[in-house]
């Protein structure tokens, strides 16, 4: 297991997933969505997302749906008990990432 008190973010991959709703019969509304990828220590991730102004919980996905270099490291960290949402807020905060779509947008690398 990692120790989030001195783990880097060494990679931050963005998705950009926004799009136009219809509202009206000739109206639309353009909602910037994203999702981001954030690598630590070049072995395992942590996932964001949401959309402008609404951003959705820090979490750590099991290998079956996203790893970087260490699958059951992944697994180690999805599963762990000892690592929660405030752990990953903590964390994120304590290294300068952003939950939002400008920040990742800005400091990602477009995917």
């Amino acid at each position: 297991m990692i120790n989030l008190t001195t783990a880097k973010v060494t990679h931050i991959q963005f998705y950009n997933h926004s799009h136009e709703n219809q509202i009206g019969e000739n109206e639309y509304e353009n909602v910037e969505e994203y999702s981001a990828n954030i690598i630590v220590n070049d072995e395992f991730v942590i996932q964001l997302s949401g959309k402008v102004g609404e951003a959705h919980r820090p979490s750590v996905p099991s290998s079956t749906e996203c790893y970087w270099i260490n699958e059951d490291l992944q697994d180690e960290m999805a599963e762990s008990d000892d690592l929660d949402t405030s752990d990953l807020v903590n964390f994120l905060d304590r290294v300068g990432v952003v939950n939002s779509f400008k920040f990742l947008e800005e400091n990602g690398e477009a995917m």
